[in-house]
């Protein structure tokens, strides 16, 4: 007996063969007995009154995307890898259809991602606020000029970053730019923030981990009037910050329920997808 009925599919449309892939899938699913929808890029987010989950079919990318939408809606969501590395998920085009009837089945695992929520001040007036960002919010040099950044903890002593920007992430982001830029793997039930300086000026600077409560409020510094610095949220959603502008990171007091395959391995993943381990 299944136990997701009402089943939305979501695909990324850049990619032409995944509307044939989605269709494919859709067709295995009404077989299992389920209604579906299918969905592309285009804003959704209304469609998914009924939806009970949301599988997408890409990359990671198309799974972030599709978490803004399921997260509004308190949808679970499930990706088919379809892209390059598929980090976040659970399934690819050759076994999707004997995980999927197991996923429909209740036979899954799942872990509530972490989130945090970014938000960005102007002249005391906010630009966005409560953002969410799945992976990471990037703070980097608008040029190709290094500049300071001051990170501070609610009135806490504050520290400086002196290059191209910081990373912030949450566990689930720290294999993502993260990791290219330095920074540990975080086990995604970890409660913590983590910050890692990209191409940090100085030989003292590295990555910091921060309890999951933390506020981190980051306001940049520029030498010459026009510099700016860009807030990038899952290499998604960008805005533009000057001198004077801040912005607040914490982590969000929701989570994304991201279903994964029964008896889901975060190291065997690891090593399945990064090769971690191996020699």
């Amino acid at each position: 007996m299944i136990i997701f009925k009402n089943i939305g599919l979501y695909y990324n449309k850049e990619k032409t063969h995944n509307r044939a892939v989605a269709e494919a899938v859709a067709s295995f699913l009404q077989e299992q007995g389920a209604k579906t929808t299918i969905f592309d890029n285009s804003d959704f987010t209304h469609m998914l009154a009924e939806i009970e989950l949301l599988i997408t079919i890409g990359g990671d990318g198309t799974v972030l995307q599709a978490g803004r939408a399921a997260l509004k809606k308190k949808v679970k969501l499930f990706g088919i890898n379809a892209g390059n590395l598929g980090f976040l998920t659970s399934a690819d085009l050759i076994n999707y259809k004997e995980i999927l009837s197991q996923i429909i089945r209740g036979k899954y695992s799942g872990h509530d991602l972490s989130l945090l929520t970014v938000s960005i001040f102007k002249n005391g007036k906010y630009i966005t606020k409560e953002q969410p960002a799945f992976n990471d919010c990037v703070i980097k040099t608008g040029g190709a000029r290094a500049f300071t950044i001051e990170m501070s903890s609610l009135g806490k002593e504050t520290q400086k970053y002196f290059g191209d920007g910081i990373i912030a992430s949450t566990p689930t982001g720290s294999t993502a730019y993260s990791l290219a830029a330095g920074g540990p793997v975080i086990a995604p039930e970890v409660d913590v923030i983590l910050i890692t300086p990209i191409c940090p000026h100085t030989l003292t600077q590295r990555p910091l981990v921060m309890q999951g409560s933390s506020q981190l409020v980051f306001t940049p510094q520029f030498k010459r009037d026009g510099d700016y610095a860009t807030v990038n949220i899952d290499g998604q959603i960008t805005y533009i910050i000057e001198t004077g502008d801040s912005v607040l990171i914490s982590t969000s007091p929701t989570k994304l329920k991201l279903l994964q395959v029964e008896n889901y391995d975060f190291l065997k993943t690891l090593n399945s997808k990064l090769k971690w381990g191996n020699r």
